[in-house]
């Protein structure tokens, strides 16, 4: 294996494992707002679940671009890899304009363009609404 491969593989679990952690993080948002309650640790949950999610998405798009060349180029025949390669790149291609605006949505999401909004009252005390 070559370096651009292993490296290709490592972005493609890290993207894995942040998606995941997206799934476990917005899952605990979303139970704890259907009981009226709002799962808050710093800034609220569902902004850390975005960023976990404009990561994945960030690096699975690298780990793919480093990954995919080096594969096609495995195939050992010049008619397959080409249309392997023309397939993929129709794609990729096609599935631009969705990846930009879940990016674009999970973005604002993670800057905090949520529904919740912190005030702190003169006293000290604060609250979320």
């Amino acid at each position: 294996m070559k370096r651009r491969e292993i490296g290709g593989t490592g972005l493609i679990i890290a993207a894995a494992l942040c998606a995941w952690a997206y799934q476990a993080i917005y899952g605990a948002y979303r139970a704890a707002a259907r009981e009226r309650l709002l799962l808050y640790i710093g800034s609220p949950a569902d902004s850390i679940a975005s960023w976990f999610l404009v990561m994945a998405i960030l690096t699975g798009a690298v780990g793919l671009l480093l990954l995919l060349p080096a594969l096609i180029g495995r195939i050992p025949k010049r008619v397959p890899r080409r249309t392997v390669g023309w397939t993929l790149g129709v794609a990729a291609a096609a599935a631009v304009p969705y990846f930009g605006l879940t990016l674009l949505f999970a973005g604002l999401g993670a800057f905090g363009t949520g529904d919740t909004m912190k005030f702190v009252a003169a006293d000290g005390t604060s609250v979320l609404v």
